[in-house]
């Protein structure tokens, strides 16, 4: 947007001044500012939500992963003492 504001004269005023359209300008910038501080803010919650799903998939992904990867136990006689009693 290209605003020129040459020869502003308000009320017969020859002296120095700001024009008014100054402040029309001023209050455009301003409203354009919220509207793109809006739009950052929106994106910066719509990446933390992002965020916070992928820390909760990975999460996930460990909690599956180490049940698979864990190790069980178990004991199994291989000899009874009976086995040893009979072959005498």
């Amino acid at each position: 947007m290209r605003v020129a504001f040459g020869g502003s004269i308000y009320f017969g005023c020859r002296e120095p001044h700001l024009p008014l359209e100054y402040g029309y300008a001023k209050a455009l910038l301003q409203r354009k500012a919220r509207e793109m501080e809006k739009k950052r803010d929106d994106a910066w919650r719509a990446y933390d939500e992002a965020a916070k799903q992928i820390e909760v998939e990975k999460d996930s992904l460990l909690d599956r992963v180490e049940e698979q990867l864990a190790q069980s136990a178990t004991t199994q006689d291989l000899f009874c003492a009976d086995m040893f009693d009979n072959a005498r």
